[in-house]
């Protein structure tokens, strides 16, 4: 085993992350049906409220959107959208802003030659040092690293 690792390249661990990830998003995307559980049904507002803005997020991801403009379209308050988003994702708004900023980032690094400002601008980031600062907080490392771990394999 020893050898093995010894004879991977510099930024493997980069890689591996990038294909659990694409395996977690493939996962997460399949409906309850395709995963062998019966359809979840929203019974409460709550529920139904952060679906869409889930999938309001997941259409806007780009945009800069705040928490009161959210909350205004889903005709909630700022405060219990946000604790409500956050009970049921497990994340808070601005953070699966930045997952799905990253995710599509991600997608681009590995799939097309721009460079990482132009990425970083495509994803919704005015500055390119916090989106890399976003996204070594999430993939664990640069966007120059993981581009060239994806590309190297």
């Amino acid at each position: 085993m020893m050898a093995e690792l010894n004879e991977k390249p510099k930024d493997w661990q980069a890689e591996v992350i990038v294909r659990l990830l694409d395996c977690l998003v493939t996962i997460a995307r399949l409906g309850p049906e395709e995963q062998g559980r019966a359809p979840i049904t929203m019974a409460s507002r709550a529920d139904e409220a952060v679906v869409e803005a889930v999938d309001f997020l997941e259409a806007h991801f780009t945009e800069a959107i705040g928490l009161a403009d959210l909350a205004q379209r889903l005709h909630l308050s700022p405060s219990y959208l946000s604790r409500s988003f956050t009970k049921r994702m497990g994340m808070g708004i601005v953070e699966y802003q930045h997952h799905l900023r990253v995710e599509e980032a991600c997608r681009l690094l590995r799939h097309s030659e721009e460079p990482i400002g132009r990425i970083a601008g495509m994803v919704g980031y005015d500055e390119v040092a916090y989106f890399s600062r976003c996204f070594r907080d999430q993939m664990g490392t640069s966007p120059r690293e993981y581009r060239y771990a994806y590309k190297t394999r």
